[in-house]
């Protein structure tokens, strides 16, 4: 029998993935000092509780040290306690967030 036989290369790609508890950023300012520490523990998605904004929303950052980080966040409409959201890397490209709040404190 001839021919050739083509293998295939698996290639695995490693992914960090965390949590943290941030009390409250309501301001822009705490939440990027929050996706730093994020960063700099090398997480490439990072859920986020307690994050005390209203709403919901995106957030990206384009300052030199953080350009490319998004924020998913989703809180309650009025009340600013409670809020959950999901920091995302830059490289984490293919992901589908879609905001779907289950309660005050599941995302």
């Amino acid at each position: 029998m001839t021919g050739t036989m083509k293998t295939r290369t698996m290639q695995y790609h490693h992914i960090r993935i965390g949590s943290i508890n941030v009390r409250t950023v309501k301001c822009e300012i705490k939440l990027a000092e929050s996706v730093m520490q994020i960063k700099e523990l090398k997480h490439d998605i990072c859920g986020i509780q307690e994050t005390h904004k209203t709403g919901q929303g995106t957030i990206e950052f384009n300052d030199s040290e953080l350009k490319g980080w998004r924020v998913f966040y989703d809180g309650l409409k009025k009340k600013a306690m409670s809020g959950v959201a999901i920091a995302l890397a830059p490289h984490v490209k293919y992901i589908d967030v879609e905001h779907h709040l289950v309660s005050e404190t599941i995302y």
